[in-house]
């Protein structure tokens, strides 16, 4: 390895490891800062994937991307300037750096292949990295909803008010809740070679604790949806453990009620108004589908053209998104993107050589993002940049159908 190889591998494994260690800060990581009359967010990970992608221009290292991933990009750059309005304003400088995000996963994934690819972090060891990271989160939560249950406050910064449920620095059970039923799984792979019972049974409940006290019923699909599938599929000639997985949903479900006695609409289960919150958000994205059927509203105009549409606030974090990642990506990139996307994810995750570990996980984020935008939150997207690499390494140096 040459001195600027070695040079360019330095900087792509610290800012690697950086990224994984800000995961558990979640949006402690971000702040805003006022240029001139504009605002622009300050988001520590993003600006990490950010320096990612301009080491590999400024070194003229090639970006290790799968053209699937190229193509999508190249669809959504399509749709923001197809319909960019040249004006210098806020939801300019939001569009533009949301397509900047979008190219820097990319850089994530590049130098994850990279650093691995020279030998300069051991998949085993990125993996476990990754697995403490994401516990730490969750234990940050659980901190929260012991110390700090009340999270009203936080309504005047543009998140919902939580009461007695678990967000962890995420401001956000939905997704804390993901990164859970992730915990829950990635424990089978950290501990899968020398299967250890006690503790696999340890860390899982604990995962399994945390997800229950989000009340994210989103998660809990998830959960349950990946859960049958990775059992299923594991145990698939064993009918003890088809019972288990009965047994372990028997058990999801009672702990399921009991928790919800506490005050807080959001603690309840049987909760409407989010419902009709969502089958709202759906009704508007659909209008602007209709509207945009071909390219879309571009990446990312959403927040511009719903407040055209709808009015709304600006400043609210849910402004630029939608409820459902498929119906998202639709609206800002046309049917064009929507294929292209539906085609990444099935190279990324479905493709005939995926491990039984990258399917689980896929239904899980599938399920999720039915009702939150999950394939486009940054921290996850990174995750799951970060795992593929992992998986297509360890599966070139064992064979293991349990993951491999």
């Amino acid at each position: 390895m040459g001195f600027a190889e070695e040079k360019v591998g330095k900087i792509f494994k610290f800012l690697l490891l950086f990224y994984i260690v800000l995961i558990p800060f979640g949006q402690l990581a971000r702040f805003d800062i006022k240029v001139l009359n504009f605002t622009i967010p300050f988001i520590f990970y993003d600006l990490v994937a950010v320096a990612l992608l301009v080491i590999h221009l400024f070194y003229r290292t090639k970006l290790k991307v799968n053209k699937q991933m190229f193509y999508f990009f190249l669809s959504a750059l399509f749709s923001f300037l197809v319909n960019i309005k040249f004006v210098f304003d806020q939801n300019t400088i939001n569009s533009t750096l949301y397509l900047l995000r979008l190219a820097s996963w990319g850089a994530i994934y590049s130098a994850a292949s990279y650093v691995i690819g020279k030998n300069l972090i051991k998949s085993d060891n990125l993996t476990k990295y990754l697995y403490y990271s994401i516990f730490a989160a969750c234990l940050f939560g659980f901190f929260q909803y012991i110390f700090v249950p009340d999270l009203r406050f936080l309504i005047k910064f543009g998140w919902d008010d939580h009461l007695n449920r678990l967000a962890g620095f995420y401001f956000d059970p939905t997704y804390i809740g993901f990164l859970s039923v992730f915990g829950f799984f990635l424990s089978f792979f950290i501990y899968h070679k020398n299967l250890n019972p006690k503790n696999i049974f340890l860390f899982c409940s604990f995962f399994l604790i945390v997800l229950l006290l989000t009340y994210s019923r989103a998660s809990y699909l998830a959960f349950i949806t990946s859960s049958i599938y990775f059992f299923a599929s594991l145990y698939s000639k064993k009918l003890i453990n088809i019972v288990a997985i009965f047994a372990l949903i028997s058990v999801f479900v009672f702990f399921f009620f009991s928790f919800s006695r506490f005050e807080g609409e959001g603690v309840r289960l049987g909760r409407v108004a989010s419902i009709y919150q969502r089958l709202e958000n759906y009704s508007q994205t659909l209008t602007i589908i209709k509207d945009y059927p071909l390219f879309g509203v571009g990446f990312n105009n959403m927040c511009r053209v719903r407040l055209d549409y709808f009015g709304g606030d600006a400043n609210s974090n849910a402004c630029s998104g939608a409820d459902s990642s498929v119906l998202f990506i639709w609206a800002a990139t046309g049917v064009v993107g929507l294929i292209l996307f539906i085609n990444l994810l099935y190279v990324l995750f479905w493709r005939k050589n995926s491990n039984l570990f990258v399917k689980t996980i896929f239904i899980a984020i599938f399920v999720h993002s039915i009702f939150s935008n999950s394939f486009f939150y940054s921290l996850i997207v990174g995750i799951f940049m970060i795992i593929f690499v992992i998986a297509s390494d360890l599966r070139h140096k064992i064979n293991n159908k349990f993951f491999f």
